[in-house]
């Protein structure tokens, strides 16, 4: 028998519980998203955050933090998970791309965009984790990807990092001007001495 005794619940127990609704199974049946709710006491509101897990595996993956995220659902090809979140202060339908927000094909993307966006001719796309926290095993801190896109094609390039935040932030900023001075060079711009 367990030497456990049984009390009654207080109000302040409300605090310590993380509730997992809302469950949606990924189109081939491999991923579940969810919603973990827990009580913020200093913001007086339930917080919600989108988790997911490999049904195989059981391994377990935050998608959003620190927000109030809910109504988790796979895309029909399950690449793409879209939710209703307020973290812009309104609600509005967020959708990320499954590889992550930090990926080879996120700061792809992010380079193309900025460079269609304003009609220039070269982006760049920077996205990695910086710290102190937020790293995992599979992407630890100081993982960055570069985007750069050109007139002809678009790089990324991987970068393992060390430092702190701000050096990191600085390295990646450096690495990103290199990166895009190459691709001005092999696309034939020279500076001239």
């Amino acid at each position: 028998m367990s030497k456990n005794k049984m009390r009654d619940f207080k109000a302040e127990d409300i605090y310590k519980l993380n509730l997992a609704n809302e469950p949606q199974i990924s189109p081939d049946g491999e991923i579940a998203a969810f919603v973990v709710q827990k009580w913020d006491k200093e913001k007086d509101r339930s917080i919600t955050n989108i988790k997911m897990i490999d049904l195989d595996t059981g391994k377990l993956r935050t998608v959003t933090t620190g927000c109030y995220d809910r109504y988790p659902r796979f895309s029909p090809e399950g690449n793409k998970l879209a939710f209703i979140s307020e973290r812009s202060g309104n609600s509005a339908i967020w959708i990320i791309d499954l590889k992550g927000a930090v990926s080879f094909e996120t700061a792809e993307a992010m380079a193309e965009n900025i460079k269609n966006i304003t009609s220039a001719d070269y982006g760049i796309g920077i996205t990695g984790i910086a710290g102190p926290t937020g790293g995992t095993k599979e992407k630890p801190v100081g993982l960055v990807y570069i985007g750069i896109a050109g007139k002809e094609k678009t790089r990324v390039y991987e970068y393992k990092l060390k430092g702190k935040r701000k050096q990191i932030k600085y390295l990646s900023s450096e690495f990103a001007l290199k990166d895009l001075k190459y691709m001005l060079y092999k696309e034939g711009y020279h500076e001239k001495k």
